[in-house]
């Protein structure tokens, strides 16, 4: 598969969290779908005191939905798992029962230890750095190990923001 088609197929699958106090939003991050469940990073959710959580996908301009707006109470009482601070940055959440999730397809998430290999090229997709917009990323495996009974991948890929006329900033 080519970098667009993995882009067109799993986009639907990548959400934006928004977190927001009051009508200000202080934090952003990238979340993914897979098993039925929301994943992101623990630093993601707790980047500071938040009213509500705003959802969006990553199709949004090609299928827009209106986004998803949770309570904090709502949107923390649905983690399912999270990593102990300082570990592996994970949090799980169980965000089915919004009907926006159901037409969504799921992410695969069944790495064998031996199936990456380093120097390997990925495809990053996501929001960074309080975008409201989906990007792609290429980049490489740089390592591959375990640590606290965890596998763990160690991936390369830059980021240029580039202005409306090509520019780089």
């Amino acid at each position: 598969m080519d970098i667009t088609d993995i882009v067109e197929r799993y986009r639907s699958s990548v959400l934006r969290l928004g977190l927001y106090r009051g009508s200000d939003q202080i934090g952003s991050g990238s979340a993914f779908m897979a098993h039925g469940r929301v994943i992101t990073n623990s630093h993601v959710i707790r980047q500071g005191q938040f009213d509500a959580v705003e959802i969006t996908f990553g199709d949004q301009d090609t299928n827009p939905v209106s986004p998803i707006r949770l309570s904090q109470d709502d949107f923390l009482g649905r983690i399912r798992d999270e990593s102990q601070e300082g570990s592996a940055d994970f949090v799980v959440l169980d965000l089915s029962a919004e009907p926006e999730f159901a037409p969504r397809s799921d992410l695969p998430l069944s790495i064998s230890d031996d199936s990456v290999k380093v120097g390997d090229q990925v495809v990053l997709l996501g929001f960074p750095f309080m975008t409201n917009y989906l990007t792609s990323h290429v980049g490489h495996v740089s390592a591959s190990y375990s640590a606290e009974a965890i596998h763990k991948l160690q991936i390369d890929a830059k980021y240029k923001q580039i202005d409306s006329l090509g520019l780089p900033r």
